[in-house]
């Protein structure tokens, strides 16, 4: 069961955007001209970075000082659109390269690397010809999921095929279709798997997302704008902002701990009982050393 564990505020307007970074300790969120948030943290560099879209059509790279955990230094900015919102970003983390993949409110999407030093270089960019993109992701090889869907091929931008709208893990995705909630779909074919009625009060398109590492959607509310989860060994986390201009806004957070399955408590029984073993095991080297102690002194007496 998830228990709220804190909240909070700060924010004077909408709440538009919430990543957790990949340790889980920092939380990134945007509002007012921050509309879209990603971390984009190479392989193993130990300060982490951050990559910002805003409504006037900048994308901003973050990176964070080397002596202050919590502070953050910009390293690059870039104008990516003529003058209009980025509506989404994402990331793709490979041993070898950082990618990210952009989409603007005039209907670009765009395709960029990200190099040690977090400079951006632009792989491509595509127009396109219908939609304006509200959501991307890369599949495995590097092709880039457009929700309202198009794949577009990794190295030219080619669209591929065209679907529905939503979010997606491995091979699925879930949608928002504003009536009875939102479904899963199969990836290869947009197939309807199932289907989750919860009965809302408002028809219009909600932000969904994945948790648990795949086995839980979550959905926002009437009441909360931007949703997003944390994956970790021992607990999940659920991020959940409201989005009002009438007041001030604010972010919870929900922890669920994971209970150790069959084989953690396996190993956590072997592992006590070496412990006690190696317990035991000091007691009669003890044990031994005094009574070896004891009849040296008796001989040493008998002798003298």
């Amino acid at each position: 069961m998830y228990k709220l564990k804190c909240c909070l505020v700060g924010h004077q307007d909408a709440i538009l955007c919430l990543a957790m970074s990949r340790s889980g300790w920092l939380l990134a969120s945007g509002g007012d001209l921050v509309t879209s948030v990603t971390w984009v943290t190479h392989k193993g560099d130990v300060q982490e970075g951050l990559c910002c879209g805003t409504g006037l059509g900048y994308l901003t790279i973050w990176r964070q000082h080397p002596n202050g955990y919590y502070d953050f230094k910009e390293v690059a900015s870039k104008k990516i659109s003529a003058g209009t919102e980025v509506t989404a970003v994402n990331v793709d983390i490979s041993d070898s390269i950082v990618q990210l993949t952009t989409g603007t409110r005039d209907q670009q999407v765009q395709v960029w690397s990200l190099d040690s030093k977090y400079q951006l270089y632009n792989i491509f960019s595509i127009k396109l010809p219908t939609t304006v993109p509200w959501a991307l992701f890369f599949q495995e090889g590097g092709d880039v999921i457009v929700f309202r869907i198009y794949t577009l091929h990794a190295k030219d931008g080619m669209q591929l095929r065209s679907k529905g709208t939503g979010m997606m893990i491995h091979e699925f995705f879930v949608i928002d279709n504003a009536t009875i909630s939102f479904s899963l779909h199969c990836m290869g074919d947009a197939t309807c798997i199932k289907t989750y009625d919860t009965k809302p009060q408002k028809t219009y398109p909600k932000q969904v997302t994945f948790a648990e590492r795949g086995r839980v959607i979550v959905s926002r509310s009437d009441n909360v704008q931007t949703v997003t989860t944390y994956d970790a060994a021992d607990h999940y986390l659920i991020v959940a902002a409201s989005s009002s201009n009438n007041h001030n806004n604010t972010i919870t957070i929900w922890k669920k701990s994971i209970k150790p399955g069959p084989g953690n408590r396996t190993w956590a029984m072997i592992w006590t009982a070496l412990q006690m073993a190696t317990q035991l095991l000091a007691i009669a080297i003890v044990g031994v050393i005094l009574y070896c102690t004891m009849v040296r002194h008796r001989s040493h007496g008998v002798l003298f």
